[in-house]
Parts: structure tokens; C-alpha cells; sequence
């Protein structure tokens, strides 16, 4: 159990250099003068190789092995982490995100096997959900180290890479034995839609509002000409809802109708998304405004994270309500996919509504509004169409942390179903 513990510090250093490079390369690219939809594109280009990471690396554990691959998944990624520090040019960076996805991916595929591996059954219904709330903690104490450098120098992209080699130490110096097989981490995508079509929108959805608001906030930050401090907050503020939130928010919908708590949650984090619209407008017009705003303007994203994330979590329970019990590792993982996919779209989608050519940079917290007004309808639309099931009969759904892979989450989410 002691050796499961050392797996959880190195993910959980994994976590936190990405942390700091969601911050970091928003603001970097408002200082190059990257525009945003240029910026969207390239912060979409970690989804899309996270994606294939966790799609391709379980193929290539049987010929090389759990350690040598994470060695060189690790190299990977330090090395694509340091070019971008060392060529400052859109192509690059689109390419080398697309590799720290792809390394990123492959690490929390491989140490999560570990870590699985290494907790025993009755353990693992503990140490999981624990997991996954300590590496989404760990996303927000990264915030933190933007303060430690210059964006714009070389020292916060090297410390984000030192930070990635380290985790190697503690996961390899636990991980002494290869675990005798990798689980399965998903249904097909259409099969989920038709089982529980609510689900896989809710999924895609709050992903597209998390991967906007995590990958584009540095950016907006730096177009607003907010300090690094600010920067901080504002995505600390938004992770720091989703840790918070999320038990409450699970525990109340065990009681109610799962459905109408993601109806009220949608409506709610759209409300506090048009909200911030004018907290913004007045911390930038107002003089005098900021003093004021600025706690209302932090609360207000704190909602928006505590809510949208903790989408992602019904959107699991509702899902594993329908399937049953037998399918919640596939149903789980498959979910987590989708979040994966939302998060590759959001910045992508909200870079372009961030343009001053369209809406300019409050287009971040009115494309929120829309996602989450859309999600709201879309759920009225599949309450009318099928019955509810009896509050009794929904079981636990686990919180979701957005630094953990689909095997992991889908684990966890059966873990938790079969403890109970």
C-alpha cells in the first residue's frame, strides 16, 4: 500500500507542472502577440495528443515495457516543454503541445495501471477518489509557481520540465512490478450517446467550458492587462470551485432528481458566466471599480468551476444509472473522453468568440453562457422525453479531476459502485 502512495506523488507532480503551464503559455502568448484564435488553436493541440496518447500507449506497453516507456514518455515531454521556451513561434508550439499531451497522456495511463495495481480492492475504493481530488488540487497550487519567474523568460518553462522529470522518481522507485494486464477504458462513443445521450452531452459540454476557461484564461488575463497575481486567482479561483463544490453538489444529487440537479447547475453557471461579463466591465471602466469588483469578479469564476466540473461528475452518475453496474469502468472511461474532446473544442471555439474582430475578450465568458444555457435547454428537452429514475435507485457518482486519464476515472467510478 506504502508503494501506491509513492505512484500518487509522482502524478500528482504531474499535475502540478501542468498547472503552471496553463497559466504560463496564456500568458506567454498575450506577450508574443499570438492572437487568439491562434492561441485557441494551440492550447487545443494538448487534448488532441492526450488523446492519442492514452489511445496508442496501451499498444506499445506489451513490446517496451511499464518503465522503459515512461522514461521516454517522460523525455518527451521535458524535451517539447523546453522548445517551447526556446522558439517562440506559433507552429512550434501547436506541434510540441500536441507532443506534452501525448507524453502526458501515455505517464497517467502508465503510473494510474500502477497505482491500481498496487492498491488492493478495498484500498482502491479509497485511494482513487483521493487521487483524483489531490492531482485537481495540485492543477491549482500550480497556479502559484507563474509567480516564481518571468513569463517571459526561460525559468518557468525549465521548472515546469523539472518538475515532469521528478515525477519519475518517486513512481519508478514504487512501481517495482509490472502489473499482468491493462483494463478497459471505454465503450464506443455512439453506443454511450444512445444509451444515455444526456450524459455524453453533459461530458462534452462541461469539457469545453473546463478546456476554455483553463487554457484561455492566462491569455485573457494578459489581454486585460491584469497582474500575474490576478492570473493566478482568476484560474486558482476556478479550479478552487471545483474542489469545493463538487462533494456538496454530489452528496445533494444522490437525494434529488440527477437530471433536474444538472438542469438547475447549467442555468446557474450560465447565470454566473453572464455575470462575470459585467463585473469584467466594470473592473476595466469604473475607476475606482476594481476595489470593489474584484472579489465578485473571483467569486463569480469560483461558481462557474464549481459548477461546470462538477457537470462532469452527474454526467457519470446519470450515465452508470442507465448502463448498470456491469459497464461502469467502460461508461466512466468513455465519459472521460469525452470530457477530453470538449476540452480540445473549448479554447478552440472560445478563441475565436475572444477576437476583437467578433466579441473581443469577454467572448470567454460569453461563450461559458452559451454551453451552459445549451446544456440546460438540451436536459429539459431529455426530461421530457423519457421518465426519471426513483432517487433511490442512483447510486455514487465519484469527483472528477480533470489530470486524470479515462482508465483511471473509470476505475475509480467502479470502485466506488462495487464499496458500496
Amino acid at each position: 500500500m506504502l508503494s501506491a502512495w509513492g505512484i500518487m506523488a509522482g502524478l500528482t507532480l504531474l499535475a502540478l507542472s501542468l498547472g503552471l503551464q496553463a497559466s504560463l503559455l496564456g500568458v506567454r502568448a498575450g506577450i508574443e502577440g499570438f492572437s487568439t484564435e491562434v492561441t485557441g488553436l494551440i492550447m487545443s493541440g494538448y487534448p488532441v495528443g492526450l488523446i492519442a496518447g492514452i489511445a496508442i500507449v496501451p499498444k506499445l506497453l506489451p513490446r517496451m515495457g511499464h518503465g522503459p516507456l515512461f522514461a521516454v514518455l517522460t523525455s518527451l515531454a521535458t524535451c517539447a516543454l523546453l522548445a517551447q521556451a526556446s522558439f517562440a513561434h506559433p507552429a512550434i508550439w501547436g506541434a510540441m503541445r500536441v507532443v506534452v499531451g501525448f507524453g502526458y497522456g501515455g505517464l497517467l495511463m502508465i503510473a494510474e495501471h500502477w497505482l491500481s495495481d498496487h492498491a488492493p480492492g478495498a484500498a482502491r475504493a479509497r485511494l482513487l477518489p483521493v487521487y483524483l481530488t489531490v492531482g485537481h488540487s495540485a492543477l491549482l497550487l500550480g497556479q502559484a509557481l507563474l509567480l516564481l519567474g518571468d513569463p517571459a523568460g526561460f525559468q518557468l518553462f525549465s521548472l515546469a520540465a523539472v518538475i515532469t522529470s521528478l515525477a519519475l522518481v518517486p513512481i519508478l522507485a514504487s512501481a517495482r512490478r509490472t502489473p499482468k494486464d491493462t483494463p478497459l477504458i471505454h465503450i464506443g462513443l455512439w453506443h454511450l450517446y444512445r444509451g444515455s445521450p444526456l450524459a455524453a452531452v453533459t461530458a462534452l459540454a462541461s469539457g469545453g467550458a473546463f478546456g476554455a476557461v483553463f487554457w484561455m484564461g492566462g491569455l485573457y488575463g494578459r489581454v486585460v492587462q491584469i497582474p500575474d497575481l490576478d492570473v493566478c486567482l482568476l484560474l486558482g479561483s476556478f479550479l478552487g470551485g471545483g474542489v469545493l463544490l463538487q462533494w456538496p453538489i454530489l452528496h445533494l444529487s444522490r437525494r434529488l432528481d440527477r437530471r433536474g440537479v444538472i438542469v438547475a447547475l447549467s442555468f446557474a453557471a450560465a447565470i454566473a458566466s453572464f455575470g462575470a461579463v459585467f463585473v469584467a466591465l466594470l473592473l476595466e471602466d469604473v475607476p475606482g471599480g476594481a476595489a470593489f469588483s474584484k472579489p465578485s469578479f473571483f467569486v463569480a469564476i469560483a461558481l462557474i468551476g464549481g459548477l461546470s466540473q462538477s457537470l462532469a461528475a452527474l454526467a457519470i452518475g446519470h450515465a452508470i444509472d442507465r448502463f448498470g453496474d456491469s459497464e461502469t469502468c467502460a461508461v466512466g472511461g468513455s465519459l472521460t473522453l469525452l470530457f477530453l474532446i470538449g476540452s480540445g473544442l473549448g479554447p478552440f471555439a472560445a478563441g475565436f468568440m475572444m477576437s476583437p474582430r467578433l466579441i473581443g475578450h469577454n467572448g470567454l465568458f460569453l461563450f461559458l453562457t452559451l454551453v451552459h444555457l445549451a446544456l440546460g435547454t438540451y436536459t429539459l428537452y431529455r426530461m421530457a422525453r423519457r421518465e426519471s429514475l426513483p432517487a433511490e435507485d442512483q447510486g455514487p457518482a465519484p469527483p472528477t479531476g480533470p489530470s486524470a486519464s479515462p482508465m483511471a476515472l473509470g476505475m475509480a467510478v467502479k470502485a466506488l459502485r462495487t464499496s458500496r
